[in-house]
């Protein structure tokens, strides 16, 4: 094979590579773009007076959602927020109170709307945090 041969020949392969390479590179950043926390969570909302609140919650894209109960209804309960790519977790929950629970003390009626905010951390698998204000929250999250 002639020196000119050799050199077309080693340009044409690096002019493969690359295009190959750019061909598939987007791909690769799109994978590594994907939040890792992203998935179904099994989510557990605990406060000091009332039973534990269970519901899946979804993350897509560093988005968390999720709902128990029937939007309006006494003991709905809904959590909207973030997840950063560190796993910290800001999210807001918005509910109606059931029967039995209370408030400073007091009981307050069933379907009384309420909100907080939660501020939690995921690592691998799990995460937890807790309500930020008021009443005393815990929640807690198991990946499915």
């Amino acid at each position: 094979m002639s020196a000119h041969t050799r050199r077309h020949f080693s340009h044409r392969a690096i002019g493969v590579i690359t295009a190959t390479l750019l061909l598939f590179l987007p791909s690769l950043a799109r994978a590594e773009d994907a939040p890792k926390f992203d998935g179904k969570w099994n989510t557990t909302v605990t406060c000091k007076t009332g039973a534990p609140v269970k519901f899946v919650t979804e993350v897509q894209s560093g988005v968390l959602g999720g709902q128990q109960g029937t939007e309006g209804a006494p003991g709905f309960l809904r959590i909207e927020g973030k997840v950063t790519p560190a796993g910290v977790v800001h999210v807001y929950a918005k509910g109606r109170s059931v029967a039995g629970d209370s408030a400073g003390g007091r009981d307050i009626p069933p379907g009384t709307e309420y909100g907080y905010y939660i501020q939690a951390k995921f690592e691998g698998k799990a995460g937890s945090g807790n309500r930020v204000e008021g009443r005393a929250c815990a929640i807690k999250f198991e990946k499915k």
